[in-house]
């Protein structure tokens, strides 16, 4: 009897194994979706303050040049369309893999507004402008593809790379979207410090048929007929810095993108989460789509 007790102690029976293996697996059951949760809330939480430190830089640049906000850098000074998720942008070097030379940029000085040529200063990191779960990072070397020709902040602050993508939508002195529909709101971005409570940047949401802004895969055609976000959602494959789903198009957003959040920041300097399926559908050309937060004014 001594000689069991001994052994006993030792070790578990095969039931008490599976019972001590049934409580973790129970515990794990119930603690996945509330640490799925928190990861999420901490994810939102760190992409929502990018978004206030491009507000807060707004606000700092408008109040050094007469309450102006900065140029968009979607205007390319005519002729092509708008794309606000560049922090560089012009049409006619839209497809330059390199930097612009100096006759280059001086051909567009006057119509080419990237963004770190107003915010490089106050705004040194360039990553700022990424949601943070898009893995872009100030150091990168860019291109990611073909031969690199420096960092994807040095682009930044430069401005002598033609198109450089960002994940947020920046919306400040933007042209704005065409309302899909006559009689629909439109969207009027804010130019000046007075346009308070008005949408300035928010995560991207599209879908794309061609010429993607997501271009920075080697063959930009792996872009194409997409639904976009900087946010993961169901079913959706990583792509590049978004996650993307390959469907065809429609302007009511498909259902894997129910319990999609994202975040919008707005002039007064607040950032609000709000849900995929609740976003307003605009457009600005036949091949690009986009979505808004409900509340933009």
């Amino acid at each position: 009897m001594k000689s069991y007790r001994k052994r006993r102690l030792k070790g578990f029976t095969l039931i008490e194994l599976l019972v001590a293996i049934a409580l973790i697996a129970l515990l794990m059951g119930v603690l996945m979706p509330a640490l799925r949760k928190a990861r999420e809330v901490a994810r939102m939480i760190a992409c929502a303050g990018n978004q206030k430190q491009v507000i807060l830089a707004l606000a700092t640049y408008a109040q050094d040049n007469d309450s102006r906000l900065p140029p968009s850098s979607a205007d390319n000074g005519g002729g092509g369309w708008h794309r606000p998720n560049d922090l560089n942008w012009m049409q006619q070097y839209w497809s330059a893999r390199r930097p612009l030379t100096d006759a280059e940029m001086e051909s567009v000085k006057n119509r080419y507004h990237y963004v770190g040529k107003y915010l490089g200063d106050i705004l040194k990191d360039g990553k700022v402008f990424n949601c943070p779960l898009s893995g872009i990072r100030d150091d990168d070397v860019w291109p990611p593809y073909g031969s690199a020709a420096g960092t994807y902040g040095e682009f930044y602050r430069s401005g002598r790379y033609a198109f450089l993508p960002c994940t947020y939508a920046l919306l400040w002195s933007f042209e704005g979207y065409n309302p899909p529909a006559t009689g629909s709101k439109p969207f009027d971005a804010p130019n000046t410090l007075a346009d308070k409570n008005t949408l300035v940047i928010q995560d991207t949401l599209m879908y794309l048929e061609s010429n993607p802004e997501v271009s920075w895969y080697p063959n930009p055609a792996d872009a194409y007929y997409s639904y976009y976000s900087c946010h993961p959602f169901t079913d959706a494959l990583r792509a590049g810095p978004y996650y993307g789903l390959k469907m065809a198009f429609s302007d009511i957003l498909p259902g894997n993108m129910n319990n999609l959040k994202l975040n919008a920041g707005y002039l007064d300097g607040h950032v609000e989460k709000f849900s995929a399926t609740d976003a307003i559908y605009m457009t600005h050309n036949n091949y690009a789509h986009n979505w808004i937060a409900p509340k933009f004014r």
